[in-house]
């Protein structure tokens, strides 16, 4: 990775690219996108499965058969937008208290942070926001251990996936959930470990190819230039 910035050092000296931590986010933001399976302009409108919705004043909330358990139990998704969010993450960042997948009539307004980032709706640019709030949020580190966001901005895109990011999108390395991740199909130890590898390296390769496109302008997000850094600087 440091070789790699240094190769985008020169390739884009005006960028200051090992400090330009907004194209850093902006491009792991799209790496999300892109193992969610929802990249570009229709993702925003996505629903779990790839059926759209139209109405973007708030999420959806619309439960989408994922699977069928072996004892019959069916398995519901509400993951919407380019970031595949669910309803329950949408209400409790709405600051509403969640309890076994239901919003409550508590409210913890410490964690509103749809209303401390003045996000307004599930609109394009509104999902891009939410996906910043995400990552700053969603897995606090560990007393004295960095975030998501620091090792990313450090350079650590691996860490940054696999013990932060992979817990709230499944698609990432190296497969947090049941049934899900780039190792979901392995039949045996050796095969989970080869495809956990590829994946890691299909993220890095994705990664950096996303880093040079933002650090040249090249975008398809919504986020408005700064945002990062009003959401950065607001620590608390």
């Amino acid at each position: 990775m440091l070789a790699f910035i240094n190769q985008l050092k020169l390739m884009f000296p005006g960028a200051k690219a090992e400090g330009n931590y907004e194209a850093k986010i902006r491009a792991f933001m799209r790496l999300i996108k892109e193992f969610e399976g929802v990249p570009g302009e229709k993702g925003y409108t996505t629903l779990f499965g790839g059926s759209q919705f139209s109405d973007t004043t708030t999420h959806p909330e619309k439960p989408i058969l994922f699977r069928t358990k072996s004892d019959g139990t069916k398995v519901y998704s509400t993951a919407a937008g380019s970031y595949q969010i669910m309803k329950e993450t949408w209400w409790d960042y709405n600051g509403w208290v969640v309890k076994d997948h239901k919003k409550t009539e508590k409210r913890n307004e410490r964690r509103n942070f749809v209303k401390k980032y003045g996000i307004q709706d599930f609109s394009a640019k509104s999902q891009d926001e939410f996906c910043i709030a995400l990552l700053k949020h969603a897995r606090p580190p560990r007393p004295g251990k960095k975030g998501l966001l620091d090792n990313l901005l450090d350079g650590f895109v691996t860490r940054a996936i696999e013990e932060f990011a992979a817990y709230t999108w499944a698609s990432f390395s190296p497969g947090r959930y049941e049934n899900q991740g780039p190792a979901k199909h392995a039949k045996t130890k050796s095969e989970r470990k080869k495809l956990i590898h590829e994946a890691r390296i299909k993220q890095l390769k994705l990664y950096d190819k996303i880093l040079v496109e933002e650090l040249e302008g090249q975008t398809d997000l919504h986020l408005e230039v700064g945002f990062f850094k009003k959401v950065w600087n607001n620590r608390t």
